[in-house]
Parts: structure tokens; sequence; C-alpha cells
């Protein structure tokens, strides 16, 4: 099994974990309580990290630190609050999560733009399945 593999499966688990613990989160705080509260914590613990360890981090450069803010604000703009209320307003977070987990379709084309990925009926076949998927889990 390649290694990208198992960090897949393992972010997967945890990414279920995470959905369950976000919709419980999401019936006592607002969403900016939530992206207040969990990015101060991440903020202490990311650089008590960086200077327990004495990490010496990159420069960074403009190109970088654009797509690092434009990414920033699709995160927590755009994807988090929906995921946000997906997960709040559904009654399963199996369902939500079937919708949600679509962005491999959406991926895997933007994907062949952008790192010329290739595409075959395998492929096709593959992308068919998730999308029946989805619809059977939510149906």
């Amino acid at each position: 099994m390649q290694e990208w593999i198992t960090y897949a499966i393992i972010a997967a688990v945890f990414i279920a974990v995470r959905d369950i613990f976000s919709k419980h989160i999401s019936h006592k705080y607002s969403y900016i309580d939530y992206v207040g509260y969990a990015t101060l914590i991440t903020t202490i613990g990311i650089w008590s990290y960086i200077f327990i360890n004495n990490i010496q981090m990159q420069p960074l450069d403009t190109k970088y630190f654009l797509l690092i803010v434009v990414r920033i604000i699709i995160a927590y703009m755009i994807v988090e609050p929906a995921i946000y209320y997906c997960l709040k307003k559904s009654k399963n977070t199996g369902e939500a999560s079937s919708i949600i987990n679509l962005n491999v379709v959406f991926a895997f084309f933007l994907s062949i733009y952008a790192f010329n990925a290739t595409f075959n009926t395998e492929k096709l076949g593959g992308i068919l399945l998730i999308l029946l998927g989805g619809y059977y889990v939510t149906k």
C-alpha cells in the first residue's frame, strides 16, 4: 500500500470524528465563537511547538504569502462556515458528509487541469460510483 493511502485513511477516520464533534459544538456556539476559540487554541499550540522545538521557519516569499492568504480566506470564509451550517442543520452527519465529500469529484477534475492528471474510463467509473453512493446515502 502506498504511504499516502495510510494518511488518507487516518484523515478519513478523524474527519468523521471531527464532524461528530462539530455537530455538537454547533448547537452550543456560533460559528464566530467556534473559529475564535479554535484559532486561539491552535495558535498557542503551534507557536508553543515551534518555540519548544526551536524550529527555524523558512522566509515566506510574496507568491506563497498570497497563496496562503487566499487559502485561508477560502477555508474560513467559505468552506468552514458551509460545513458548520451543513452539519448543524442536518439530522445525520453521514448524510451531510456524503455530499461534502463530493469534493473528490471537483478535486479530480481540477487536478486534470492544474496538474495534467490522467483521465480514463476506470476513473470515470469511480466518479460515477461516488456520485451514486452520495445519492443513496442521502436518499
